[in-house]
Formats: C-alpha cells, sequence, structure tokens
C-alpha cells in the first residue's frame, strides 16, 4: 500500500532548509506533491537559481520519504521561487 499525500507531507517537515534553518513545509517550498503506487514524485521551490545546496535536499528527502510504506523511489525536481514567493518568504522569517 502506497503513502499517502498526507503522510508524504508529514515526513517532509523534517526536511530542512540548509541556510534558514526551518521546514520546507513550514517555508512552503514544496510544490506538486504526487504518491504514484511505488514512488513520489515532488518539486522543491529554490529561492535563487543555481542553488549550492540541492544535493543536501536531495539527500533529505531520500531520508525523510523512503523509510514510508509501499515509497521505494523518489524522484525530486526544482524550480525557483518567483519575486512575489521570496518576498512572501521573507515576511516568515
Amino acid at each position: 500500500m502506497a503513502a499517502s499525500r498526507d503522510e508524504v507531507l508529514h515526513a517532509l517537515e523534517a526536511v530542512i532548509d540548509p541556510e534558514l534553518g526551518r521546514s520546507v513545509i513550514e517555508l512552503e517550498m514544496v510544490r506538486d506533491v504526487r504518491v504514484e503506487s511505488d514512488a513520489v514524485a515532488l518539486t522543491i521551490a529554490l529561492t535563487v537559481p543555481g542553488c549550492p545546496l540541492r544535493a543536501s535536499f536531495e539527500e533529505q528527502v531520500d531520508r525523510a520519504l523512503l523509510p514510508l510504506p509501499g515509497v521505494d523511489r523518489v524522484e525530486l525536481g526544482f524550480t525557483v521561487m518567483s519575486p512575489d514567493e521570496k518576498a512572501a518568504l521573507t515576511t516568515k522569517l
């Protein structure tokens, strides 16, 4: 049985932005979560293009999601926040 979307989002609370020190869920950086049979696909919106912390996010996301029941693969993509999204993020800090 595949993990639910809610279980995935809850597990992603453990993924911390290394620069900001807060959860990617709290910072609303997670986009397009899809649970498909044995895989979870999602996108993380980064604050800047070419962010050097991608590898850290990849490791943390795998560590958070692969232990979930029915999750054998994680497909992680990246995008960049719009100026409005960055402004909204700044108000949360």
